[in-house]
């Protein structure tokens, strides 16, 4: 039976295809500054998105505060720094990279109309599906942004990630993303007890680690078709 284990397996699998895929070691700096400053834009979109899916997984209560509050988290609404704006902080410190100014490419435009497709897909089960494989994702995704940030700071002169951008990745990678998939998993594992649809969840999370697998490929062909 599905269960989140199963669904964690794919979500590593996929961040396996995607290191593999960017072949990092071999890539130049100016590569690196791209896809830094294209993933900016899911971090800086996310908590619009996630309000979004909340508003249209009411049918299942618990899973649209579940979804309400990551947003809020994100955003800086529930009293905090909006994460976005830590991260923002923290490439600008570290790289100049000014990526609140940044105009994302085609690929990553396309990429969040998916995902904004799919959080108004109508069911609660699909959009638990769907964010939690971004939630899940979240983990091994930022471990690669930081490898590529530390990639890049290895090639430039008198250069290091700040302490904003430190703390930016030890906020989610030592906390927030595994609570906020916690949260979601809880929905999952416990299904029948929440009236949600397991085939759907799994569709949900199919379309999303689609959409995912297809944005980092599309990346990767954008910037090797304009070098």
């Amino acid at each position: 039976m599905l269960n989140t284990d199963l669904l964690d397996q794919e979500v590593q699998s996929l961040f396996q295809r995607i290191r593999t895929n960017l072949t990092l070691p071999e890539c130049p700096p100016e590569r690196l500054e791209y896809y830094i400053k294209e993933h900016s834009g899911f971090s800086r979109h996310n908590p619009m998105l996630l309000s979004v899916a909340s508003e249209n997984s009411q049918s299942a209560p618990a899973i649209s505060v579940e979804l309400q509050r990551n947003s809020d988290e994100e955003s800086g609404a529930s009293g905090e720094e909006s994460h976005f704006a830590i991260y923002t902080d923290g490439l600008r410190e570290s790289f100049q990279f000014k990526v609140d100014e940044y105009v994302l490419s085609v690929e990553t435009k396309g990429f969040l109309e998916t995902m904004l497709d799919l959080c108004k897909s109508g069911s609660a089960s699909k959009i638990c599906g769907v964010f939690y494989a971004t939630e899940a994702g979240a983990i091994p995704e930022l471990e690669l942004v930081r490898n590529l940030t530390d990639l890049y700071s290895t090639s430039q002169e008198n250069c290091q990630p700040s302490e904003k951008l430190t703390y930016f990745f030890d906020l989610h990678l030592n906390g927030v993303e595994q609570e906020h998939k916690d949260g979601l998993g809880t929905f999952i594992n416990h299904y029948e007890q929440h009236s949600l649809n397991l085939s759907e969840i799994h569709e949900g999370f199919s379309d999303s680690i689609a959409a995912m697998d297809t944005w980092w490929n599309n990346l990767k062909q954008a910037v090797i078709a304009n070098n």
